[in-house]
């Protein structure tokens, strides 16, 4: 498999010296079983918050109207990817958004391996966060990617009754998942949605006993904007699983 990696200089946002987090995003290019871009946004140190040895990762996955939609339609309907970025720049994480995915899994782990491939990064922090298609392909990066330190899904949507990205392949492909995971629901999608979220919980939940569920009673595009209340326990699962991964013998992980 040939990888490579390239930054470009464009800036989605430029560098401002009165920002207090000094935010801004570049794009970076990578080959991995296919020609990929992701936008990445590193915390820029301040006197405030020092540079840390090595920078926690955040993995983010949107949804997939993102892709259908673009960037500009998408933000119209109020689904901002900088503003996620931004915040978990403010939450101490580097951030990388696989951009026109467009359904494939190569997109999500060829941003991994560049993660492992950088030594700004801490490889034994990195996280995934994922929105609904987003949410259910990264369970396909698991297994070239073990060391996922937690994977967080919002409104995870399977869009797919067979083939490689399918819950069928996932069950075989995994006995057992051992990343701590976090699934939020979104109980007011329409019915499709609503059955596919229940099965979803029930396959992962055979997978991994320790999942922890939250229902929220809204639609999944709730799950666009970082002001509502899901970041609270977005912020809370990501601070409970910083620190070394705990063995099957230790007390399982608290759950909702």
């Amino acid at each position: 498999m040939c990888v490579f990696f390239l930054v470009s200089s464009e800036l989605y946002s430029k560098v401002n010296l009165d920002d207090p987090i000094n935010f801004h995003v570049d794009t970076i290019r990578y080959s991995y079983s296919g020609n990929f871009k992701a936008l990445i946004s590193v915390p820029i140190p301040i006197k405030t918050h020092p540079q840390p040895d090595k920078y926690p990762v955040i993995i983010y996955n949107y949804d997939e109207y993102y892709d259908m939609l673009g960037p500009k339609a998408s933000l119209k309907r109020g689904y901002d990817i900088l503003a996620f970025m931004r915040k978990f720049n403010e939450w101490g994480y580097a951030c990388i958004v696989p951009m026109d995915r467009f359904r494939k899994v190569h997109a999500i782990n060829g941003a991994l391996d560049y993660v492992m491939s950088d030594p700004r990064f801490d490889h034994d922090q990195v996280h995934m966060i994922g929105h609904s298609e987003g949410a259910f392909l990264g369970l396909f990066t698991i297994k070239e990617f073990p060391n996922i330190r937690s994977m967080i899904l919002l409104a995870p949507n399977n869009l797919y009754s067979s083939g490689r990205v399918s819950l069928s392949n996932l069950l075989r492909e995994h006995k057992q998942i051992d990343v701590p995971m976090l699934m939020l629901g979104a109980s007011k999608s329409k019915g499709y949605r609503r059955q596919n979220e229940k099965i979803v919980y029930r396959v992962l939940k055979q997978l991994q006993p320790d999942l922890a569920y939250l229902g929220y009673g809204v639609n999944p595009r709730w799950y666009f904007n970082t002001k509502h209340l899901f970041m609270k326990e977005v912020n809370d699962f990501l601070y409970r699983n910083s620190g070394p991964r705990k063995d099957n013998s230790d007390e399982n992980s608290k759950s909702y």
